[in-house]
């Protein structure tokens, strides 16, 4: 028997799922540039707010992300989780956010409208994942860093 190929299984998958890898990173980062565009207020309507949770705070880019997010009133941060409790922390503090001991609890979360997944590149599969199973845009903040070139620099 012949193992399916790579392409199949993805198939297969968005046809479980209704949604493709590249359709939800696309959408994601599309939402993020766009909030991260805006003028404070109208991303959301009124006076409603986003509220997000920081999904892993180890990335390079993590303090200059966090420092977008507190400038923006109609923003607010729920959690910061982080396979380092000690990292949490920090990231909590400066999102005056609450730690969420695991990362089930942001998941099952139903005012958590998305995640910023700010952790190590090789977590980021795993908690994609987890993110799309629970039904929560995941942002990627540098997928929207640009260079001094004006080129992305990320993935």
């Amino acid at each position: 028997m012949v193992s399916p190929t790579f392409e199949e299984k993805q198939k297969a998958y968005t046809m479980k799922q209704n949604v493709t890898r590249r359709g939800f990173i696309k959408t994601a980062g599309a939402a993020a540039v766009a909030a991260a565009a805006m003028p404070s207020g109208m991303l959301a309507a009124g006076d409603k707010t986003v509220t997000l949770a920081f999904v892993g705070g180890a990335h390079i880019h993590t303090p200059s992300f966090i420092d977008l997010v507190n400038k923006r009133q109609d923003v607010k941060v729920k959690y910061a989780w982080d396979h380092d409790a000690a990292r949490a922390e920090k990231r909590a503090k400066a999102l005056n956010c609450k730690v969420a001991v695991d990362s089930r609890q942001i998941w099952d979360d139903n005012e958590v409208q998305a995640v910023v997944i700010c952790s190590e590149t090789n977590r980021h599969p795993e908690l994609v994942a987890a993110a799309a199973k629970a039904g929560k845009p995941a942002v990627k903040p540098i997928a929207v860093v640009k260079n001094t070139l004006g080129k992305p620099t990320g993935r």
